[in-house]
């Protein structure tokens, strides 16, 4: 299992940012899951991610466990940091 925490520099918080992100985690086949603060999401869910609330200079944690992790990690990190 990876795990990394993130300063997240895109704003997360509209329907199409999300929607983007939920796509991109959907593409690999591990398990995302997402934290910030005490909130936790899948990361294949909409709905889920929305919840979060992200907003840039967010703290956000990534686990990702499965045969991409490393793929998946890179991806997410580069596609909230963009």
């Amino acid at each position: 299992m990876l795990k990394r925490t993130i300063s997240v520099t895109r704003s997360m918080e509209e329907v199409p940012a999300a929607l983007d992100f939920v796509k991109l985690a959907g593409t690999f086949k591990s398990t995302i899951r997402v934290t910030c603060g005490q909130q936790g999401a899948n990361a294949k869910s909409t709905l889920s991610v929305l919840a979060l609330k992200l907003k840039p200079g967010s703290e956000l944690s990534i686990e990702i466990d499965g045969p991409d992790s490393e793929q998946a990690m890179q991806a997410l990190a580069d596609f909230l940091t963009a």
